[in-house]
């Protein structure tokens, strides 16, 4: 059984989304990356040379998880010398996407 929630994620969501973080840049393609036991996983694309970045949305039941892998990695990044993935935002305001992104 998957807790993973089924959701569509249209361009203009993850418009919306990027907005608010990576000002100027246009989104092209929101495609679904299987795998994730938890949360939904989705990569956007962008326009021009930009590298595309990862969506994870978290089902209501488990919206904790989302803010204890933010912790984790702002506690272990300045432990390591190699690099991992960096967290822009970890929203649990719902305003754009139902659920905890």
């Amino acid at each position: 059984m998957s807790i993973r929630p089924a959701l569509e994620v249209p361009l203009a969501t993850a418009q919306s989304i990027v907005d608010r973080l990576l000002a100027g840049r246009q989104v092209t393609d929101v495609s679904n990356i299987h795998g994730g036991e938890i949360a939904a996983v989705y990569m956007i694309a962008f326009e021009g040379p930009y590298p595309p970045v990862v969506l994870k949305v978290y089902p209501d039941a488990l919206h904790w998880k989302m803010q204890k892998e933010a912790n984790v990695v702002s506690v272990v990044q300045p432990q390591l010398s190699v690099p991992i993935p960096r967290i822009l935002l970890a929203d649990d305001s719902k305003q754009i996407v139902a659920l905890n992104t």
